[in-house]
C-alpha cells in the first residue's frame, strides 16, 4: 500500500491492485470442465537491468531492526528474496555480509529466516531446498552464492520440506532455505512452506 512500510494480511487483501480472468480447465468425475473466474492481484512487475539485490538486503534489515524492537517477543520474521539474476551492486562478499546480518536479527523466539528464489525460464527441473551444495550445478557460481546467503531451515519444516522433495528426513545434516530454477510452480511451493508460522523456539545462529 502506496505511503505504508508496514501493512497487515486484512489491509492487504482490501486493497488489491485490480483483477483479471483466468479461465481455468478442469477434469471433474471423468469431463473436462472450463470455467472462467475473476482473480484478484496484489503485484505487477516490472523487469528492469539492474538487480540492487545488497541495498534489498540492507533495507530490509533496517526495517526489521525497528519492527523487533517493537515486537521482541513474537515470531522472528522471515525474509523472501526472489531475483532472477546475481546482484549488480555489490561484491559477493559484500553480499554475503549483508545477509550475515540480515540473518543474525532476532526476537526471543529466533533468528530471522532468509529464504532465496532464483526464478528460472530454463527447462531444468527446480532445485528444492539442498540438503548440501553437492545438490547445485557444481560449475555454476550462482547457485553456491545463492545457498550461502540462505539460512539453515529450523527442524521444525523438515517433514514439509521432505515430502515435498520425496525424500527421509535428514538425521545428519539440514536443510538450506532457497529453490533454484524456479519455475510459477515452485515459487509456490517455496512460499506455502516457508510462510508456515508456529510459535516455537528454532534456536539461533551464534
Amino acid at each position: 500500500m502506496e505511503g505504508k512500510t508496514w501493512v497487515s494480511v486484512s489491509e492487504l487483501a482490501a486493497t488489491p491492485l485490480g483483477s483479471e480472468e483466468v479461465t481455468e480447465t478442469k477434469l471433474v468425475r471423468g469431463t473436462f470442465k472450463t470455467q472462467t473466474k475473476e482473480v484478484k492481484y496484489w503485484l505487477s512487475s516490472v523487469a528492469s537491468s539492474l538487480t540492487p539485490m545488497g541495498a534489498a538486503l540492507e533495507h530490509a534489515s533496517l526495517l526489521l531492526k525497528d519492527w523487533i524492537e517493537a515486537h521482541p517477543s513474537s515470531y522472528p520474521p522471515t525474509v523472501f528474496n526472489f531475483t532472477d539474476d546475481a546482484q549488480t551492486d555489490c561484491s559477493d562478499d559484500e553480499l554475503l555480509e549483508k545477509a550475515r546480518f540480515l540473518k543474525n536479527l532476532h526476537t526471543e523466539d529466533g533468528n530471522v529466516l532468509l529464504f532465496n528464489c532464483n526464478i528460472s525460464t530454463s527447462k531444468q527441473e527446480p532445485i528444492f531446498f539442498p540438503l548440501s551444495r553437492t545438490e547445485l550445478p557444481q560449475n555454476d557460481k550462482y547457485a553456491h552464492l545463492m545457498y550461502n546467503l540462505s539460512s539453515d531451515m529450523p527442524e521444525k519444516y523438515a517433514a514439509d520440506v521432505a515430502v515435498l522433495r520425496k525424500t527421509d528426513i535428514p538425521t545428519d545434516s539440514v536443510f538450506s532455505a532457497m529453490v533454484y530454477q524456479a519455475d510459477d510452480a515452485a515459487l509456490v511451493r517455496m512460499l506455502d512452506i516457508g510462510s508456515r508460522s508456529q510459535r516455537t523456539m528454532i534456536g539461533r545462529d551464534k
